[in-house]
């Protein structure tokens, strides 16, 4: 009897022992169980954003991943505004300008134009002619011949055809400026390369400068006045 007791008893101690060794393995694995589930829960995806990497004109815009982003702090909040202000285009400042708001005004063209030369000398010169003809005399040409001293020298020549007072007025007034081109032809070919500026100015039956009742009075209207005006630069 006692002998079974034994046996029974160390039958018990030895199931006692299966279960205890069973629920510690249990309770292992359980706890290894959370601490992985742990380490997979730390080892999630990682988070990644757009972030601004500098500010100012350097600045750039990338794809960072936390917790490696830079975070935005009161400085970098400070310092952006100024950094954007410096690179805002800074509008001229003429240093010749006034202090006030009053705008300047603007050049005039005219106002750079060179000004008028003197004139120190003026030479005139008349030539006769023929009635109804616009035809230069023998006369007429050697006082243009004359006269190319004055137009070599000159920046401007006016030449005034005139007529007497018989006839109609349209007819004198292409008198009067036929008689001027002659002139005008004349000097041309004579020196082709003249500096002066040529004005022709021409008005028939007008200007009289004596009377028409007497052919020596017609003849004296029948004329051409050549004006040489020579500037201050190049008089003697």
């Amino acid at each position: 009897m006692t002998l079974c007791l034994g046996r029974l008893f160390a039958v018990v101690s030895i199931a006692a022992s299966i279960v205890l060794f069973v629920t510690s393995c249990s309770l292992l694995s359980k706890r290894q169980g959370e601490g992985g589930e742990a380490s997979h829960a730390g080892q999630r995806a990682p988070v990644q954003r757009i972030a601004q990497m500098e500010f100012g004109r350097d600045a750039v815009f990338a794809v960072c991943t936390e917790p490696a982003c830079p975070t935005v702090t009161r400085k970098s909040l400070a310092v952006a505004p100024d950094a954007a202000a410096s690179t805002a285009p800074k509008p001229t400042v003429n240093s010749a300008a006034s202090s006030t708001d009053v705008p300047q005004p603007v050049a005039d063209h005219a106002a750079t134009t060179p000004a008028a030369i003197p004139i120190a000398e003026r030479h005139e010169v008349i030539v006769h002619f023929m009635s109804g003809s616009a035809a230069l005399t023998p006369a007429g040409k050697a006082a243009l011949t004359q006269s190319l001293a004055y137009a070599r020298k000159a920046n401007r020549i006016v030449i005034s055809g005139r007529t007497d007072s018989i006839g109609a007025d349209n007819p004198n007034q292409s008198l009067a400026r036929a008689r001027a081109f002659a002139v005008r032809d004349y000097l041309r070919r004579r020196e082709p390369m003249l500096p002066a500026l040529m004005v022709i100015e021409a008005r028939g039956r007008c200007c009289f400068i004596a009377s028409n009742d007497t052919p020596q009075g017609r003849r004296q209207n029948r004329r051409v006045e050549i004006v040489f005006s020579v500037p201050e630069r190049v008089a003697p």
